[in-house]
């Protein structure tokens, strides 16, 4: 036995063993990634940085190891013998481009079985080219007015359809001043399709003034706008007194009472 194995089994035992150990195999680790390599240093415990694996077929790079995944970097990185295999992480699909224009052969994705694309191919091998159900087909909106705009009536298909939006939201179809994010006019209509009718942010909308004592004239100080005068509201704003329905612009001035009638 050399000497050496005679040392480590004898520095192995404890008070309670008598017997001598039995030595075994320990590899160096040095890229501490739980595989070892290189040849074996026999003791009956690990020394330090050893492990009992001797599969490691790179110690100098812990990510290189039977059990790492393997990846396209010219490297044998899980350790199999082999390198850049066709399952290595990163690894694409290549099709043959015969005429060398840069461009591969995909016929290898056109089969009966294959789904419907909007791309000019015969993908399921039916006979027919970019039909309606196809996977990718977007969703049109009939627009019976023609302003952009179609109701809730759609189809899909890859081409858009004659009569047919790619816009929906149209409240009213059948106007064609009816639509998503026209100007609101003062009309009884939605035009703009918000939902709200004649809102006071309308176009046309009008500024109308308080007329406290009721004779048609308004008090300027007074002014909102919207589409309608309210209860107790008019258009003119030229009361100087709105207190009093005989002073007004419409007013004959009297003399001698102090008043500014008119």
């Amino acid at each position: 036995m050399h000497l050496a194995l005679v040392l480590a089994c004898q520095l192995a035992q404890t008070p309670d063993r008598d017997e001598p150990c039995e030595a075994t195999d320990w590899y160096a680790d040095a890229d501490d990634d739980g595989f070892g390599g290189g040849s074996p240093v026999q003791s009956c415990d690990a020394p330090e940085d050893h492990v009992a694996d001797n599969t490691d077929c790179d110690d100098g790079h812990p990510w290189v190891n039977p059990e790492a995944a393997e990846s396209c970097n010219e490297r044998d990185d899980d350790c199999d013998g082999a390198v850049d295999e066709e399952d290595a992480d990163g690894n694409g699909r290549f099709h043959l481009d015969a005429d060398g224009d840069g461009f591969g052969d995909s016929d290898d994705q056109v089969q009966p079985s294959a789904d419907e694309s909007c791309n000019a191919i015969d993908d399921d091998c039916d006979g027919e080219v970019d039909e309606d159900d196809a996977l990718d087909a977007p969703s049109w909106y009939e627009d019976l007015d023609q302003d952009g705009y179609g109701g809730a009536s759609s189809r899909a298909s890859c081409e858009q359809p004659s009569g047919y939006s790619s816009s929906s939201g149209d409240c009213d179809d059948f106007d064609d001043d009816v639509w998503p994010g026209t100007d609101e006019l003062c009309n009884g209509h939605d035009d703009d399709c918000d939902g709200s009718t004649d809102e006071d942010a309308a176009v046309d909308a009008a500024e109308f003034f308080t007329d406290a004592d009721a004779d048609g004239y308004g008090d300027a100080s007074t002014g909102s706008v919207s589409c309608y005068a309210g209860s107790g509201e008019t258009a003119d704003d030229t009361d100087c007194d709105d207190t009093d329905a005989d002073v007004n612009p419409g007013e004959a001035e009297i003399c001698e009472n102090g008043v500014d009638d008119d």
